[in-house]
């Protein structure tokens, strides 16, 4: 007996997911908008070693969404949430704000 028969789990909603990590360009208007401000480092250094406040920004956004989604799309608002919620992700955004040209 395989593990979906012994779980009684459907194939077809239990597959593997691996969300991709975005790559982060110099084109990026976000990076481009940070480093003109003279924030780079610091926003890298905040999503490398800001497991908490990463976590804290997902969950406000989550919280905010009704209210920002007049403003923005919500799916960017969740792809955003995600983004701070995957180390992988954060990680790649913080390479690029140090050096864009990554």
């Amino acid at each position: 007996m395989g593990i979906l028969e012994a779980l009684s789990l459907d194939p077809e909603i239990c597959g593997i997911y691996n969300p991709p990590v975005l790559s982060f360009s110099q084109d990026n208007p976000i990076i481009r908008r940070i480093q003109d401000w003279g924030l780079g480092s610091l926003a890298a250094a905040l999503l490398e070693h800001g497991g908490a406040f990463a976590q804290l920004a997902a969950q406000s956004v989550y919280i905010a969404e009704p209210l920002l989604g007049s403003w923005l799309p919500n799916e960017r608002l969740r792809s955003f949430a995600h983004m701070m919620e995957d180390p992988g992700q954060r990680m790649a955004l913080a390479a690029a704000l140090r050096d864009p040209r990554a």
